[in-house]
């Protein structure tokens, strides 16, 4: 039974040279990449609003500094400080908004593919390029299910595997059933 979410056909082509001659490919999917809300977001957010509530407050009572006069070391000093409170500000939105988008998009960039030997992770992400990861699925691989749909689907120590994909239950089960016949 093969049971597909709709994988674009680019990343089952690139799959094929690296497939076994007695694989063969059993399901294929990918993520849903919406943005969730996760608790660990939510309290990285609330750090990076913090972080850029400080630096307008600091901006604030820099705005009450002298430049009068417009010696150099002032100059140097409000370019200085300009250049501090820009670099905090990115490194603020990207705390506040980070955490939620970045694990999205890689979602959304990433193909699984499921076949009678192994789990394979394929993601491709721009400028950082395509990486394909390997998980082999045997008697003794730890599965577990989240439970939820989409659900996720974790194989490995690292806690890799497949993240909120549609059908998940399915997928669980027909990995669990891949498992027994392996034992």
């Amino acid at each position: 039974m093969i049971i597909s979410s709709g994988i674009r056909p680019s990343p089952l082509v690139e799959l094929e040279a690296i497939l076994d001659s007695d694989e063969r490919i059993i399901w294929n999917g990918h993520s849903d990449g919406t943005v969730v809300w996760s608790a660990q977001a939510v309290k990285k957010a609330l750090s990076g609003g913090i972080l850029i509530a400080c630096l307008l407050l600091w901006l604030y009572f820099f705005s009450f500094v002298p430049l009068s006069n417009s010696s150099l070391g002032n100059i140097f000093l409000f370019m200085f400080v300009s250049f501090i409170i820009l670099i905090n500000l990115i490194f603020g939105i990207f705390s506040i908004f980070g955490p939620a988008f970045w694990p999205a998009y890689r979602r959304k960039r990433s193909f699984y593919i499921l076949t009678n030997k192994r789990a394979i992770i394929m993601t491709d992400i721009p400028l950082l390029g395509k990486t394909v990861k390997s998980y082999p699925i045997a008697g003794e691989t730890i599965l577990e299910h989240d439970g939820e749909d989409p659900g996720s689907i974790y194989f490995s120590v690292e806690k890799a595997g497949f993240v909120r994909i549609p059908h998940a239950a399915q997928v669980y089960d027909l990995m669990r059933s891949l498992q027994r016949g392996k034992t």
